[in-house]
Protein backbone atom coordinates (compact mmCIF):
# COMPACT_ATOMS: atom_id res chain seq x y z
CA UNK A 1 0.00 0.00 0.00
CA UNK A 2 0.98 3.14 -0.98
CA UNK A 3 -0.08 7.22 0.15
CA UNK A 4 0.10 9.69 -2.89
CA UNK A 5 -0.59 13.47 -1.82
CA UNK A 6 -3.14 14.75 -4.31
CA UNK A 7 -5.09 17.65 -5.43
CA UNK A 8 -5.01 20.46 -2.48
CA UNK A 9 -3.61 18.12 -0.16
CA UNK A 10 -5.43 15.13 -0.21
CA UNK A 11 -4.17 11.45 1.00
CA UNK A 12 -4.81 8.64 -1.01
CA UNK A 13 -4.05 5.18 -0.57
CA UNK A 14 -3.40 2.62 -3.42
CA UNK A 15 -1.22 -0.46 -4.59
CA UNK A 16 2.55 0.26 -4.68
CA UNK A 17 2.93 -0.97 -8.11
CA UNK A 18 3.99 1.37 -11.00
CA UNK A 19 1.60 -1.03 -12.75
CA UNK A 20 -1.57 -0.16 -11.73
CA UNK A 21 -3.14 3.26 -13.94
CA UNK A 22 -4.37 5.41 -10.19
CA UNK A 23 -1.13 4.99 -8.61
CA UNK A 24 1.42 5.83 -12.04
CA UNK A 25 -1.21 8.53 -13.06
CA UNK A 26 -1.38 10.49 -9.76
CA UNK A 27 2.89 9.79 -9.40
CA UNK A 28 2.84 11.40 -13.03
CA UNK A 29 0.59 14.61 -12.56
CA UNK A 30 -0.09 15.13 -8.85
CA UNK A 31 -3.69 14.63 -9.80
CA UNK A 32 -6.36 13.09 -11.64
CA UNK A 33 -6.43 13.57 -15.81
CA UNK A 34 -9.31 13.90 -16.58
CA UNK A 35 -10.93 17.60 -17.20
CA UNK A 36 -14.08 17.10 -15.90
CA UNK A 37 -12.91 16.77 -12.20
CA UNK A 38 -11.28 20.27 -12.97
CA UNK A 39 -14.88 21.45 -13.42
CA UNK A 40 -16.34 19.85 -10.39
CA UNK A 41 -14.40 21.29 -8.31
CA UNK A 42 -15.65 24.91 -9.26
CA UNK A 43 -18.98 23.74 -9.53
CA UNK A 44 -19.43 21.80 -6.51
CA UNK A 45 -20.44 23.62 -3.11
CA UNK A 46 -20.13 23.20 0.62
CA UNK A 47 -23.19 21.51 1.82
CA UNK A 48 -23.60 19.56 -1.63
CA UNK A 49 -25.34 16.07 -1.32
CA UNK A 50 -23.31 13.48 -4.00
CA UNK A 51 -23.35 10.37 -4.91
CA UNK A 52 -20.25 8.57 -6.92
CA UNK A 53 -21.17 5.12 -8.51
CA UNK A 54 -17.90 3.16 -9.33
CA UNK A 55 -15.80 4.95 -6.83
CA UNK A 56 -12.35 2.65 -7.17
CA UNK A 57 -9.51 3.83 -5.24
CA UNK A 58 -11.40 7.26 -4.42
CA UNK A 59 -9.74 9.87 -6.58
CA UNK A 60 -13.59 11.39 -7.25
CA UNK A 61 -14.81 10.84 -4.00
CA UNK A 62 -11.99 12.37 -1.68
CA UNK A 63 -12.20 14.92 -4.11
CA UNK A 64 -15.77 15.85 -3.56
CA UNK A 65 -15.93 14.81 0.09
CA UNK A 66 -13.17 18.19 0.72
CA UNK A 67 -15.09 20.45 -1.81
CA UNK A 68 -18.18 19.91 0.00
CA UNK A 69 -17.42 19.89 3.45
CA UNK A 70 -18.41 18.90 6.66
CA UNK A 71 -22.03 19.95 6.01
CA UNK A 72 -22.13 18.25 2.78
CA UNK A 73 -22.51 14.11 2.35
CA UNK A 74 -21.71 11.75 -0.52
CA UNK A 75 -22.43 8.08 -0.86
CA UNK A 76 -19.92 6.37 -2.33
CA UNK A 77 -20.29 2.70 -4.50
CA UNK A 78 -17.48 0.25 -4.80
CA UNK A 79 -17.87 -3.49 -4.86
CA UNK A 80 -14.80 -4.68 -5.42
CA UNK A 81 -13.57 -5.54 -1.73
CA UNK A 82 -9.67 -4.91 -2.46
CA UNK A 83 -9.75 -1.66 -3.79
CA UNK A 84 -12.96 -0.43 -1.61
CA UNK A 85 -10.43 -1.12 1.34
CA UNK A 86 -8.02 1.04 -0.11
CA UNK A 87 -10.73 3.47 0.17
CA UNK A 88 -11.76 2.97 3.54
CA UNK A 89 -8.02 3.52 4.50
CA UNK A 90 -7.79 6.99 2.46
CA UNK A 91 -10.87 8.36 4.29
CA UNK A 92 -9.70 7.36 7.56
CA UNK A 93 -6.41 8.95 7.11
CA UNK A 94 -8.13 12.49 5.77
CA UNK A 95 -10.69 12.22 8.35
CA UNK A 96 -13.37 12.66 6.57
CA UNK A 97 -16.72 12.37 8.62
CA UNK A 98 -19.08 12.67 5.31
CA UNK A 99 -18.64 9.73 3.60
CA UNK A 100 -20.95 6.43 3.48
CA UNK A 101 -19.22 3.80 1.33
CA UNK A 102 -21.65 1.38 -0.11
CA UNK A 103 -20.00 -2.38 -1.00
CA UNK A 104 -23.00 -2.75 -3.27
CA UNK A 105 -22.97 -2.43 -7.04
CA UNK A 106 -25.39 -0.30 -8.81
CA UNK A 107 -27.54 -2.04 -12.15
CA UNK A 108 -31.44 -2.54 -12.61
CA UNK A 109 -32.36 -4.64 -10.02
CA UNK A 110 -31.32 -6.53 -6.76
CA UNK A 111 -29.19 -9.29 -6.95
CA UNK A 112 -26.19 -11.71 -6.96
CA UNK A 113 -23.70 -11.18 -9.69
CA UNK A 114 -20.10 -11.95 -10.54
CA UNK A 115 -17.83 -8.86 -10.84
CA UNK A 116 -14.70 -9.72 -13.13
CA UNK A 117 -11.44 -8.39 -11.54
CA UNK A 118 -8.96 -7.07 -14.42
CA UNK A 119 -5.57 -6.15 -13.61
CA UNK A 120 -6.51 -2.70 -12.50
CA UNK A 121 -9.74 -2.40 -11.15
CA UNK A 122 -10.71 0.70 -13.20
CA UNK A 123 -11.91 -1.99 -15.70
CA UNK A 124 -14.00 -4.11 -12.76
CA UNK A 125 -17.18 -5.35 -14.76
CA UNK A 126 -20.25 -6.97 -13.86
CA UNK A 127 -20.16 -10.32 -16.35
CA UNK A 128 -23.16 -12.29 -17.61
CA UNK A 129 -20.49 -15.82 -17.65
CA UNK A 130 -20.74 -18.08 -15.02
CA UNK A 131 -17.95 -19.97 -16.76
CA UNK A 132 -15.44 -17.03 -16.29
CA UNK A 133 -12.03 -17.52 -16.62
CA UNK A 134 -9.63 -15.66 -14.37
CA UNK A 135 -10.20 -13.93 -11.04
CA UNK A 136 -13.60 -13.07 -9.65
CA UNK A 137 -15.84 -12.08 -6.81
CA UNK A 138 -19.25 -12.48 -6.44
CA UNK A 139 -21.14 -9.55 -5.18
CA UNK A 140 -24.62 -8.07 -4.52
CA UNK A 141 -26.08 -5.65 -7.34
CA UNK A 142 -28.78 -2.74 -6.13
CA UNK A 143 -30.47 0.05 -7.89
CA UNK A 144 -31.16 3.91 -7.75
CA UNK A 145 -34.53 3.95 -6.69
CA UNK A 146 -34.11 0.97 -3.50
CA UNK A 147 -31.20 2.72 -2.37
CA UNK A 148 -32.87 6.25 -2.28
CA UNK A 149 -35.84 4.49 0.09
CA UNK A 150 -33.25 3.12 2.03
CA UNK A 151 -31.16 6.01 2.62
CA UNK A 152 -33.63 8.39 2.21
CA UNK A 153 -32.26 10.88 -0.19
CA UNK A 154 -33.48 14.04 -1.36
CA UNK A 155 -32.39 17.00 -3.35
CA UNK A 156 -28.98 15.23 -4.64
CA UNK A 157 -27.22 17.78 -6.71
CA UNK A 158 -24.79 15.80 -8.53
CA UNK A 159 -24.03 12.09 -9.07
CA UNK A 160 -21.21 10.49 -11.03
CA UNK A 161 -21.84 7.21 -13.00
CA UNK A 162 -18.53 4.92 -14.26
CA UNK A 163 -20.10 1.75 -14.08
CA UNK A 164 -18.11 -0.01 -16.79
CA UNK A 165 -21.14 -0.69 -18.71
CA UNK A 166 -23.82 -0.94 -16.40
CA UNK A 167 -25.01 2.79 -17.25
CA UNK A 168 -27.81 1.50 -18.86
CA UNK A 169 -28.94 -0.50 -16.41
CA UNK A 170 -28.81 2.24 -13.59
CA UNK A 171 -31.07 4.13 -15.71
CA UNK A 172 -33.44 1.69 -15.89
CA UNK A 173 -33.45 1.17 -12.08
CA UNK A 174 -33.67 4.70 -11.49
CA UNK A 175 -36.42 5.86 -13.35
CA UNK A 176 -38.05 7.44 -9.53
CA UNK A 177 -34.65 8.93 -8.42
CA UNK A 178 -34.47 10.65 -11.39
CA UNK A 179 -37.82 11.70 -11.55
CA UNK A 180 -37.88 13.11 -7.52
CA UNK A 181 -34.38 14.32 -7.84
CA UNK A 182 -32.47 16.62 -10.19
CA UNK A 183 -28.89 16.16 -10.03
CA UNK A 184 -26.07 17.30 -12.52
CA UNK A 185 -25.18 13.80 -13.65
CA UNK A 186 -21.38 13.16 -15.08
CA UNK A 187 -21.42 9.49 -16.98
CA UNK A 188 -19.08 7.84 -18.84
CA UNK A 189 -19.60 7.40 -22.90
CA UNK A 190 -16.17 5.49 -23.46
CA UNK A 191 -15.66 1.80 -22.38
CA UNK A 192 -12.66 0.78 -23.43
CA UNK A 193 -12.51 1.80 -26.93
CA UNK A 194 -16.16 1.84 -27.33
CA UNK A 195 -18.29 4.94 -27.09
CA UNK A 196 -21.92 3.83 -26.02
CA UNK A 197 -23.75 6.95 -26.79
CA UNK A 198 -26.84 5.45 -26.82
CA UNK A 199 -27.00 6.48 -23.17
CA UNK A 200 -27.64 10.09 -24.50
CA UNK A 201 -31.02 9.36 -25.73
CA UNK A 202 -31.87 6.77 -23.40
CA UNK A 203 -31.27 9.77 -21.10
CA UNK A 204 -32.96 12.28 -23.02
CA UNK A 205 -36.19 9.48 -22.59
CA UNK A 206 -36.62 10.20 -18.40
CA UNK A 207 -36.35 14.28 -19.48
CA UNK A 208 -32.33 14.61 -19.22
CA UNK A 209 -30.69 16.64 -22.16
CA UNK A 210 -26.79 16.10 -22.28
CA UNK A 211 -24.03 18.94 -22.28
CA UNK A 212 -20.34 18.26 -22.73
CA UNK A 213 -17.68 20.53 -21.27
CA UNK A 214 -15.80 23.04 -22.68
CA UNK A 215 -12.61 22.93 -20.57
CA UNK A 216 -10.92 26.51 -21.53
CA UNK A 217 -14.16 28.45 -20.16
CA UNK A 218 -15.49 25.62 -17.77
CA UNK A 219 -19.16 25.59 -19.24
CA UNK A 220 -21.75 23.04 -20.17
CA UNK A 221 -22.76 23.13 -23.93
CA UNK A 222 -25.30 21.04 -25.54
CA UNK A 223 -23.53 17.73 -26.50
CA UNK A 224 -24.10 18.11 -30.32
CA UNK A 225 -23.61 21.43 -30.77
CA UNK A 226 -19.97 21.33 -31.36
CA UNK A 227 -17.70 17.99 -32.97
CA UNK A 228 -17.27 15.47 -31.12
CA UNK A 229 -13.72 14.15 -30.49
CA UNK A 230 -12.00 10.76 -30.08
CA UNK A 231 -10.89 11.83 -26.97
CA UNK A 232 -13.72 12.32 -24.86
CA UNK A 233 -14.26 10.27 -21.58
CA UNK A 234 -17.49 11.87 -20.10
CA UNK A 235 -20.52 13.73 -20.67
CA UNK A 236 -23.29 15.61 -18.65
CA UNK A 237 -26.72 15.72 -18.19
CA UNK A 238 -29.31 17.15 -16.31
CA UNK A 239 -33.35 17.99 -15.76
CA UNK A 240 -34.21 21.24 -17.54
CA UNK A 241 -34.80 23.22 -14.23
CA UNK A 242 -31.14 22.61 -13.44
CA UNK A 243 -29.91 23.38 -16.77
CA UNK A 244 -31.86 27.05 -16.25
CA UNK A 245 -30.45 27.27 -12.52
CA UNK A 246 -27.06 26.71 -14.05
CA UNK A 247 -27.30 28.73 -16.89
CA UNK A 248 -28.03 31.56 -14.52
CA UNK A 249 -24.77 31.10 -13.03
CA UNK A 250 -23.11 31.09 -16.39
CA UNK A 251 -21.63 27.33 -15.87
CA UNK A 252 -24.31 25.84 -18.91
CA UNK A 253 -25.53 27.17 -21.89
CA UNK A 254 -29.04 26.07 -22.88
CA UNK A 255 -29.31 25.58 -26.84
CA UNK A 256 -31.69 28.58 -27.09
CA UNK A 257 -29.43 31.23 -25.29
CA UNK A 258 -26.30 30.32 -28.32
CA UNK A 259 -27.70 32.01 -31.32
CA UNK A 260 -27.33 35.78 -29.19
CA UNK A 261 -24.32 37.27 -31.88
CA UNK A 262 -23.69 35.63 -35.37
CA UNK A 263 -20.10 36.25 -37.39
CA UNK A 264 -20.86 39.75 -38.31
CA UNK A 265 -21.47 41.25 -35.06
CA UNK A 266 -18.22 40.10 -33.71
CA UNK A 267 -16.27 41.35 -37.23
CA UNK A 268 -17.92 44.70 -36.49
CA UNK A 269 -16.82 44.64 -32.77
CA UNK A 270 -13.21 43.76 -33.84
CA UNK A 271 -13.56 46.77 -36.46
CA UNK A 272 -15.49 48.53 -33.98
CA UNK A 273 -12.17 48.45 -31.41
CA UNK A 274 -8.84 47.70 -33.95
CA UNK A 275 -9.93 50.98 -36.31
CA UNK A 276 -7.93 53.58 -34.12
CA UNK A 277 -5.80 51.26 -32.67
CA UNK A 278 -2.78 49.04 -34.06
CA UNK A 279 -3.74 45.72 -33.59
CA UNK A 280 -0.42 44.74 -31.22
CA UNK A 281 -1.31 47.83 -29.71
CA UNK A 282 -4.70 46.81 -28.68
CA UNK A 283 -4.07 43.15 -28.16
CA UNK A 284 -0.71 43.84 -26.04
CA UNK A 285 -0.73 41.51 -22.89
CA UNK A 286 1.11 40.98 -20.03
CA UNK A 287 3.03 37.85 -21.16
CA UNK A 288 6.53 37.41 -22.12
CA UNK A 289 6.92 36.36 -25.51
CA UNK A 290 4.27 39.28 -26.75
CA UNK A 291 6.35 41.86 -25.48
CA UNK A 292 9.44 40.27 -26.69
CA UNK A 293 7.74 39.81 -30.57
CA UNK A 294 5.81 42.49 -30.47
CA UNK A 295 8.06 45.60 -32.35
CA UNK A 296 8.94 42.16 -34.68
CA UNK A 297 5.01 41.44 -35.58
CA UNK A 298 4.42 45.25 -36.05
CA UNK A 299 7.57 45.60 -38.61
CA UNK A 300 6.65 42.26 -40.59
CA UNK A 301 3.65 43.56 -41.88
CA UNK A 302 3.83 41.34 -45.04
CA UNK A 303 3.46 38.51 -43.15
CA UNK A 304 0.32 39.46 -41.48
CA UNK A 305 -2.70 38.09 -42.42
CA UNK A 306 -6.34 40.00 -40.97
CA UNK A 307 -8.48 36.71 -40.09
CA UNK A 308 -5.10 35.64 -38.04
CA UNK A 309 -5.51 38.88 -35.90
CA UNK A 310 -8.91 38.32 -35.72
CA UNK A 311 -8.44 34.85 -34.52
CA UNK A 312 -6.70 36.16 -31.44
CA UNK A 313 -8.86 39.29 -31.08
CA UNK A 314 -11.76 36.25 -30.46
CA UNK A 315 -9.63 33.77 -28.40
CA UNK A 316 -8.84 36.70 -25.88
CA UNK A 317 -12.36 38.14 -25.93
CA UNK A 318 -13.59 34.56 -24.83
CA UNK A 319 -11.11 34.75 -22.05
CA UNK A 320 -12.99 38.15 -20.58
CA UNK A 321 -15.04 37.55 -17.99
CA UNK A 322 -17.11 40.63 -18.83
CA UNK A 323 -18.75 39.10 -22.04
CA UNK A 324 -21.50 37.09 -21.42
CA UNK A 325 -20.66 33.32 -21.20
CA UNK A 326 -22.77 32.62 -24.66
CA UNK A 327 -20.77 35.12 -26.53
CA UNK A 328 -17.74 34.20 -24.60
CA UNK A 329 -18.20 30.47 -26.49
CA UNK A 330 -19.38 31.91 -29.93
CA UNK A 331 -15.92 34.05 -29.84
CA UNK A 332 -13.94 30.74 -28.78
CA UNK A 333 -15.60 28.89 -31.31
CA UNK A 334 -15.35 31.58 -34.61
CA UNK A 335 -11.72 31.99 -33.37
CA UNK A 336 -11.21 28.24 -34.47
CA UNK A 337 -13.12 28.65 -37.39
CA UNK A 338 -11.52 31.20 -38.77
CA UNK A 339 -7.82 29.66 -38.09
CA UNK A 340 -9.35 26.35 -39.24
CA UNK A 341 -9.58 27.92 -42.66
CA UNK A 342 -6.44 30.08 -42.39
CA UNK A 343 -4.25 26.47 -41.59
CA UNK A 344 -5.76 24.81 -45.08
CA UNK A 345 -4.85 27.82 -47.44
CA UNK A 346 -1.05 28.45 -45.31
CA UNK A 347 -0.19 26.78 -41.99
CA UNK A 348 2.49 28.80 -41.33
CA UNK A 349 4.00 27.42 -38.10
CA UNK A 350 2.74 29.79 -35.59
CA UNK A 351 -0.85 29.48 -37.11
CA UNK A 352 -0.76 25.40 -35.88
CA UNK A 353 0.17 26.57 -33.24
CA UNK A 354 -2.69 28.83 -32.28
CA UNK A 355 -5.06 26.37 -33.50
CA UNK A 356 -3.77 23.80 -31.28
CA UNK A 357 -4.28 26.43 -28.63
CA UNK A 358 -8.08 27.03 -29.49
CA UNK A 359 -8.73 23.50 -30.42
CA UNK A 360 -7.83 22.19 -26.94
CA UNK A 361 -9.65 24.73 -25.02
CA UNK A 362 -13.02 23.58 -27.00
CA UNK A 363 -12.30 20.55 -26.17
CA UNK A 364 -11.34 19.01 -29.86
CA UNK A 365 -8.17 17.62 -28.48
CA UNK A 366 -7.42 15.26 -31.60
CA UNK A 367 -7.36 17.96 -33.79
CA UNK A 368 -5.05 19.89 -31.04
CA UNK A 369 -2.68 17.05 -31.31
CA UNK A 370 -3.28 16.34 -34.83
CA UNK A 371 -1.75 20.19 -35.40
CA UNK A 372 0.67 20.30 -33.17
CA UNK A 373 2.41 17.02 -35.02
CA UNK A 374 1.63 18.47 -38.40
CA UNK A 375 3.79 21.73 -36.89
CA UNK A 376 6.64 19.30 -34.89
CA UNK A 377 7.04 17.56 -38.47
CA UNK A 378 7.29 20.63 -40.39
CA UNK A 379 9.75 21.88 -38.35
CA UNK A 380 11.98 19.59 -38.21
CA UNK A 381 12.03 18.72 -42.01
CA UNK A 382 12.51 22.35 -42.96
CA UNK A 383 14.70 23.53 -40.49
CA UNK A 384 12.88 26.61 -40.15
CA UNK A 385 10.64 27.88 -37.24
CA UNK A 386 8.50 30.80 -38.35
CA UNK A 387 7.18 33.13 -35.82
CA UNK A 388 6.35 36.31 -37.95
CA UNK A 389 2.69 37.00 -37.05
CA UNK A 390 1.41 36.43 -34.11
CA UNK A 391 0.51 33.51 -32.47
CA UNK A 392 -1.04 31.26 -29.40
CA UNK A 393 0.95 29.00 -27.51
CA UNK A 394 -0.13 25.45 -27.63
CA UNK A 395 -1.69 25.71 -23.30
CA UNK A 396 -2.17 28.42 -21.72
CA UNK A 397 0.48 27.91 -18.57
CA UNK A 398 2.80 28.24 -20.87
CA UNK A 399 2.18 31.97 -21.36
CA UNK A 400 4.21 32.87 -18.50
CA UNK A 401 7.56 30.68 -18.68
CA UNK A 402 10.34 33.29 -19.55
CA UNK A 403 13.55 33.23 -20.93
CA UNK A 404 17.18 34.82 -20.10
CA UNK A 405 17.70 35.12 -23.67
CA UNK A 406 14.69 35.22 -26.14
CA UNK A 407 17.73 35.96 -29.08
CA UNK A 408 19.21 32.70 -28.63
CA UNK A 409 16.52 30.04 -27.01
CA UNK A 410 13.18 31.26 -28.42
CA UNK A 411 13.66 28.50 -31.00
CA UNK A 412 14.39 25.88 -28.46
CA UNK A 413 12.10 27.43 -26.06
CA UNK A 414 9.06 27.20 -28.89
CA UNK A 415 10.33 23.81 -29.62
CA UNK A 416 10.03 22.60 -26.29
CA UNK A 417 6.57 24.10 -25.67
CA UNK A 418 5.18 22.10 -28.78
CA UNK A 419 6.79 18.90 -27.97
CA UNK A 420 5.64 19.07 -24.36
CA UNK A 421 1.79 19.45 -25.21
CA UNK A 422 1.92 16.80 -27.80
CA UNK A 423 3.61 14.74 -24.73
CA UNK A 424 0.70 15.16 -22.64
CA UNK A 425 -2.15 15.30 -24.89
CA UNK A 426 -1.95 12.58 -27.29
CA UNK A 427 -2.01 10.00 -24.46
CA UNK A 428 -3.86 10.11 -21.14
CA UNK A 429 -0.67 9.31 -19.57
CA UNK A 430 2.41 7.78 -20.06
CA UNK A 431 0.75 4.90 -18.61
CA UNK A 432 -0.75 4.31 -22.06
CA UNK A 433 2.00 5.15 -24.06
CA UNK A 434 5.00 3.09 -22.40
CA UNK A 435 8.05 3.86 -23.33
CA UNK A 436 6.86 5.39 -26.73
CA UNK A 437 8.13 8.53 -25.92
CA UNK A 438 11.19 8.47 -23.95
CA UNK A 439 13.06 9.80 -26.73
CA UNK A 440 10.48 12.61 -27.37
CA UNK A 441 10.64 13.12 -23.47
CA UNK A 442 14.76 13.47 -23.66
CA UNK A 443 14.65 15.93 -26.09
CA UNK A 444 12.30 18.02 -24.30
CA UNK A 445 15.05 17.57 -21.14
CA UNK A 446 17.57 18.45 -23.59
CA UNK A 447 16.43 21.34 -25.11
CA UNK A 448 16.07 22.80 -21.08
CA UNK A 449 12.89 23.87 -21.00
CA UNK A 450 11.04 20.52 -19.89
CA UNK A 451 8.87 20.84 -16.58
CA UNK A 452 8.96 18.91 -13.55
CA UNK A 453 6.24 16.69 -15.13
CA UNK A 454 8.24 16.08 -17.92
CA UNK A 455 10.80 14.68 -15.23
CA UNK A 456 8.60 13.10 -13.24
CA UNK A 457 7.43 10.94 -16.80
CA UNK A 458 10.88 9.74 -17.61
CA UNK A 459 11.56 8.47 -14.03
CA UNK A 460 8.58 6.64 -14.00
CA UNK A 461 8.91 5.14 -17.45
CA UNK A 462 12.51 4.13 -16.77
CA UNK A 463 11.09 2.71 -13.45
CA UNK A 464 8.36 0.82 -14.75
CA UNK A 465 10.30 -1.28 -17.50
CA UNK A 466 13.26 -1.65 -15.10
CA UNK A 467 10.63 -3.50 -12.99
Amino acid sequence: MRKIIFSNDISIFVPDSLKKMTTYILLEQLDWFEDEIKFLKKFILPGNKVIDIGANYGVYTLTLAKLIGNKGYIYSFEPCTETRNFLESSIVANNFMNITIDSRGLSNKKKEAILSLSKNSETNSVTKNSNIEGEYEKIILSDLDNCMNSYKWKNIDFIKIDAEGQESNIIKGGKEFFYKNSPLVQYEVKDKANFNLDLISEFKSIGYDTYRLIPGLDILVPWEDIEFDEYILNLFCCKTDTAERLANKNILLRKDSLAQKDFNDFDKLYDDLISENNFYDYIHKDIPYFNFLNSYWKNSKNLQSINNQKAVFLYYMSQNNQYPAQERYQALKYSFQILSQECKSNSGNARLSSLARISGELGLRSIQVSALIQLRDSIFEDKILELGEIFLLPERYQEQRSLGDWNSEISNWMISNILTTIEKKEYYSSFYSQDKTLGQLQQIKDLGYGDKEIDRRIDLINLKFKD
